[in-house]
C-alpha cells in the first residue's frame, strides 16, 4: 500500500510541477509578445526640404520635418550629414524652432552637388533618411 501511495505522490508532484513551467512559459512568452508590441510602433516620417538655389559661401538652411502618424515629433534629436564627392564631410545638430520642424545651416566653398543624410533618434529609436540637393549650377 506504500508502494501505491508513493506513485500517487510522484505522479501528483510531477503534474503540479509540470502545470507550474507550463504557467511561466506562458507568461513569459505573453511579457515577449507585449515587449514586441511595444518597440513594434509605426515609423517615422522624416522629409527634407531640399535648400532653394542655395550658393557658395552663403548661409545654406538644411529642413526637416518629423512626424508619425501626422503628429509633429517633439522630443527627437536630428543630425544633419552632408558632403560632396565623399569629401568634406560636415554633421551638424538641429535645432527644433517649431513643434517636429527641425533646421541646422551649414556653408560649402565648392559648388557641386551635395549628399545628405538626415539623422533622427527618439527615446526608442533611430532613423534615418537620406537626399543629395545641387549647390550653384
Amino acid at each position: 500500500m506504500s508502494y501505491h501511495r508513493l506513485l500517487i505522490t510522484c505522479v501528483f508532484l510531477i503534474a503540479v510541477a509540470l502545470t507550474g513551467c507550463s504557467k511561466s512559459t506562458n507568461q513569459h512568452d505573453h511579457e515577449h509578445t507585449s515587449h514586441q508590441m511595444q518597440t513594434a510602433s509605426t515609423p517615422l516620417t522624416i522629409v527634407f526640404q531640399k535648400p532653394t538655389a542655395p550658393h557658395v559661401n552663403q548661409k545654406i538652411t538644411l529642413n526637416a520635418q518629423v512626424k508619425r502618424k501626422q503628429e509633429p515629433i517633439k522630443d527627437a534629436q536630428v543630425e544633419f550629414e552632408v558632403w560632396s564627392n565623399d569629401k568634406n564631410k560636415q554633421k551638424v545638430k538641429a535645432t527644433q524652432p517649431s513643434s517636429g520642424h527641425y533646421e541646422s545651416s551649414i556653408q560649402v566653398k565648392e559648388e557641386g552637388d551635395y549628399n545628405i543624410i538626415v539623422h533622427v533618434t527618439t527615446p526608442k529609436e533611430h532613423q534615418m533618411i537620406s537626399d543629395h540637393f545641387t549647390v550653384g549650377q
